[in-house]
């Protein structure tokens, strides 16, 4: 739906321009005064480069434990596996490696390749 034009020769389209205009100049007259009078004084830019670093590395260690802790507790088949469950499957693992390992030192035999 389309306004209405401006009929010069009705008072309520007078009025809505007229009230438009003004809360228009208002809020031209409040940024007026907040960029030349502000309620508080400008302080001078300062840059600390120890901070910027504090805050940066920090970003990075909260950021990297939120993705570990999202990573760490992944559901497995049987659901979440618990830390003495984790352990026992790390230590299955190694000895496969090592079995593995010590299979192809007996193919190679004592001193060949």
């Amino acid at each position: 739906k389309k306004s209405q034009a401006l009929d010069p020769t009705s008072l309520p389209s007078l009025y809505a321009l007229l009230s438009h205009s003004s809360a228009f100049g208002l809020i031209l007259f409040y940024s007026y005064l907040c960029e030349h009078h502000p309620p508080h004084p400008h302080e001078e830019k300062s840059y600390d480069r120890d901070e910027f670093f504090f805050w940066c590395i920090l970003t990075v260690v909260f950021a990297g434990g939120q993705t570990w802790m999202e990573n760490y507790a992944i559901p497995f088949r049987g659901g979440v596996r618990s830390a003495g469950e984790r352990i026992r499957m790390m230590k299955k693992w190694e000895r496969m490696m090592s079995e593995q390992e010590e299979r192809k030192i007996a193919e190679r035999g004592v001193g060949g390749k």
